[in-house]
């Protein structure tokens, strides 16, 4: 499992995560319940055009390097959904704990 920081720290006051979804990770009803209650669950796809306001997906991709790997690009490609968290400056550790005990793959945006 890989947990990545992109980006850089800033005088942002928010972090974004973005969690890989995979079909078996809400097996359990009560994790699914959990996950919708602290996540936004969208397609990649409505990610890119709707929340980071690229007109196209092609777009997006224009700008990222070939060999990237991120989630965010691996579910693009295969037309998946994501999970997307948006918290507070200081509460990011909270996402970052729930994320390991649900075994979740996540990406850290500052």
């Amino acid at each position: 499992m890989a947990k990545i920081r992109l980006g850089f720290v800033s005088n942002s006051s928010s972090s974004s995560f973005i969690v890989k979804v995979d079909k078996n990770d809400f097996d359990c009803p009560k994790c699914k319940k959990l996950i919708e209650t602290i996540f936004k669950v969208l397609s990649a796809k409505e990610y890119v055009t709707e929340e980071l306001g690229y007109d196209t997906v092609e777009d997006f991709l224009t700008w990222r390097k070939e060999d990237d790997s991120s989630i965010l690009v691996r579910a693009l490609k295969e037309d998946l959904n994501i999970l997307l968290a948006t918290v507070e400056y200081g509460a990011e550790e909270t996402i970052r704990d729930i994320c390991d005990a649900l075994d979740l793959e996540y990406e850290e945006e500052y």
